[in-house]
């Protein structure tokens, strides 16, 4: 559940949204808006203004296999 106002209320109207870290793969996530921007550009519609409260990427994880695998570690130690 994020604590963020603005991303609350865009749940609210979108719904459940799965997003990862905003970095093209194998480079350094973007911590905020503008460095997401300067990445994706006009790929993306629409930047919701603030900074990340981890600054560290995602745990993923493939549960289509089994056993589950992980596809990079993060904070969250599986």
């Amino acid at each position: 559940m994020p604590d963020h106002a603005e991303l609350m209320k865009l749940l609210e109207v979108a719904g459940p949204l799965a997003a990862t870290s905003a970095n093209r793969s194998g480079e350094e996530p973007s911590l905020d808006a503008e460095g997401a921007r300067a990445i994706f550009g006009d790929e993306v519609g629409a930047y919701l203004a603030g900074v990340s409260g981890g600054g560290v990427s995602s745990t993923v994880v493939d549960v289509t296999r089994d056993p589950p695998a992980v596809l990079r570690a993060g904070p969250i130690i599986i």
